[in-house]
C-alpha cells in the first residue's frame, strides 16, 4: 500500500468500508436466526410453567367446590330453619313460603286468606300491572306472585285442552 497515491488509499478505505457493511451483515442475520430458533430448554420451561398453572387452577378449583359444598349445606340449614319457622306462624298467608297451598276442609281461615291473595294478584295482573308492582302492593314475595300466575296459566291451558 502505497500513501503516497490518494487514489490506491481511496480504494483500500472502500474495500474495509465494504467488508466492515458485510461482516455487521452477517451478524444481524446470524443474531435474527438464533433467536427465531426455539431451543429444548426453553420448550422444557413453557412446559413446566404451564403444568404449574394448571396444577394451581386445579386446586383453586377443588377448593372452591369445597366451599361451595359448605355453602349449599348452610344455604340447605337456614331454608329448612325458615320453611319450619313460617310453618309455626299461625295467622294469614303473608309471604311465607308453603303458605298458598289450600287445606283440605273449608273452613280453614289461612286457605280462605290465600285465595283472597290469589284473587287480588290476579285481579291486579289482569289490570295489567307487573309481578313486582303487584307484590310490593301485596306486600308478598315476587316469586309468590310468578308462581301464582303461572299456576293460573297452566290451569287455564289445561282446560282448554281438555276442552280442544
Amino acid at each position: 500500500m502505497n500513501l503516497a497515491n490518494p487514489a490506491a488509499l481511496d480504494g483500500t478505505l472502500l474495500w474495509g468500508a465494504g467488508l466492515l457493511c458485510l461482516v455487521l451483515i452477517a451478524v444481524t442475520l446470524l443474531r435474527r436466526w438464533q433467536f427465531r430458533q426455539v431451543t429444548l430448554r426453553s420448550i422444557g420451561r413453557d412446559a413446566r410453567a404451564e403444568a404449574r398453572v394448571q396444577t394451581d387452577l386445579q386446586h383453586s378449583l377443588i377448593e372452591l367446590a369445597t366451599q361451595v359444598e359448605a355453602m349449599a349445606r348452610r344455604l340447605d340449614a337456614y331454608t329448612d330453619a325458615r320453611c319450619a319457622q313460617a310453618a309455626r306462624q299461625p295467622d294469614g298467608c303473608g309471604s311465607r313460603a308453603g303458605e298458598w297451598s289450600f287445606a283440605s276442609n273449608g273452613g280453614d281461615q289461612r286457605a280462605e286468606s290465600c285465595a283472597g291473595a290469589q284473587q287480588q294478584v290476579f285481579e291486579l295482573s289482569d289490570a295489567g300491572l307487573a309481578a313486582i308492582e303487584i307484590a310490593n302492593r301485596l306486600h308478598l314475595l315476587v316469586g309468590e306472585v310468578e308462581l301464582s300466575l303461572a299456576l293460573r296459566a297452566f290451569a287455564q291451558q289445561t282446560a282448554q285442552s281438555k276442552r280442544g
